[in-house]
């Protein structure tokens, strides 16, 4: 690639370096030509504006790791907002991830496994992935670093102000100043961060296999970590302007971070195979089943108090039989029935004009919101029985059969009675 002047390039070099970004001492650069620079290599991560429409920035580290910064710019060409981050594994395999209007991860793409962000509280999120074979996983309140969560809703409205000079105007570059190159990437970092190692420590694959490596690597990947946690103040020594490790206008033929538009051609294909995935037809994912509660026990019917009734009906000669009753209920049980009937002869006949008689019973235990009672008596075989139609009201049958040692003139009859509660 053919070298262009010094002042094309606007770069930054990371002297931390490793997961958690824990420092490390950098080594020296050597001279370089202001006509033709060569790249420097720190022991840390090297970034850049790219002046690129889609990826206004991108960042690699000495082991092949490559991040993309998916950008708005404003008029002056400055960087206003971070939409979504790529990260590219060294192994080729890469995280895509989309922010939210709210700037926190709203889609994110780990291999061929579509992953859903939902329900942020400061700390947690719920998570869900559909894989390319139809299988919808959910994880509910998975944690989540609410400090990250936090840069991810404040961070965004710094980067407008971060690309003016002191003067208040917007730098003479089409690009921004170095604080709104470290912004940028802490923002894209942590967008990657949060949602890779959500993934990671819910365990959501229904099959473990290349999309939880990539979502675990993507979690503890050096570019990820150094970037998340830089000073973007600018007032740490992890942070310099010297050395040109990367650059817009020449490719470095024996740097291990390549340049510029190598990273770019790998961000652009990883971005563009996570997008047609996202459009290709999946199962849409439904909402986890509510939980259904527990119904509470209606409390038990009670009868209690006292009751009264009575009912009429036929006899086996075709006359009129009656009778009245009242019991007491008391804790599911009628500790008392007291009934008396009548049961007519036929007319005309010089017997006695009715056969009838009284009777009696304690302790009637009522089940499933009946009863039953029997006796026996020289004159008749009767059966009571009763069922509660309602809290207040009862009905039942009392049935009479004529004994054989009667008297001729006593007929069997069948009673339906009704009671309700005084």
């Amino acid at each position: 690639m053919a070298s262009k002047p010094l002042a094309a390039a606007i770069t930054l070099a990371f002297l931390v370096y490793g997961c958690g970004g824990a420092s490390s001492t950098p080594t020296a650069p050597s001279a370089t030509s202001s006509s033709s620079p060569t790249p420097e290599l720190f022991n840390g991560i090297a970034a850049t504006f790219t002046s690129d429409s889609v990826f206004g920035a991108v960042a690699a580290s000495p082991n092949g790791e490559r991040l993309g910064v998916a950008t708005q710019t404003g008029g002056a060409g400055q960087i206003t907002n971070v939409t979504g981050a790529t990260f590219v594994l060294p192994d080729g395999s890469s995280a895509v991830v989309f922010a939210g209007n709210d700037g926190l991860p709203a889609r994110a793409v780990f291999g061929d496994v579509v992953v859903l962000f939902s329900d942020y509280t400061s700390n947690t999120v719920d998570i869900t992935t559909v894989e390319a074979n139809g299988t919808v996983t959910f994880a509910r309140r998975v944690p989540v670093d609410a400090n990250m969560l936090a840069d991810l809703k404040s961070l965004p409205a710094q980067l407008s102000t971060s690309a003016m000079s002191s003067t208040g105007t917007f730098t003479s570059t089409a690009t921004g100043t170095p604080l709104n190159l470290a912004l940028s990437l802490k923002i894209a970092s942590t967008l990657v961060s949060v949602a890779s190692c959500g993934v990671a420590s819910a365990s959501v694959f229904a099959t473990v296999g290349a999309s939880i490596v990539i979502a675990t690597g993507a979690c503890v990947g050096a570019v990820v970590n150094v970037l998340t946690f830089v000073n973007p103040a600018l007032a740490s020594p992890g942070l310099t302007l010297s050395g040109l490790l990367m650059s817009t206008a020449t490719c470095a033929g024996g740097s291990p971070f390549g340049c510029v538009s190598t990273i770019l051609t790998v961000v652009r294909a990883a971005t563009s195979r996570a997008e047609t995935i996202l459009a290709s037809p999946r199962p849409a994912p439904v909402p986890a089943p509510t939980p259904t509660p527990t119904p509470t026990p209606a409390p038990p019917t009670t009868y209690d108090g006292s009751w009264t009734g009575g009912g009429t009906g036929s006899s086996s000669i075709s006359t009129a039989a009656t009778i009245d009753l009242t019991y007491q209920v008391s804790n599911g049980t009628i500790t008392t029935l007291s009934a008396s009937w009548r049961i007519n002869t036929a007319p005309g006949t010089l017997q006695s004009s009715y056969c009838g008689g009284t009777g009696s019973a304690t302790n009637l235990r009522i089940e499933n919101g009946s009863f039953v009672v029997s006796r026996e008596d020289r004159i008749y075989s009767s059966t009571f029985r009763g069922t509660f139609t309602s809290p207040g009201v009862a009905s039942g049958t009392a049935q009479f059969t004529r004994q054989s040692g009667a008297e001729p003139w006593c007929a069997s009859a069948t009673i339906n009675w009704t009671a309700a509660r005084r």
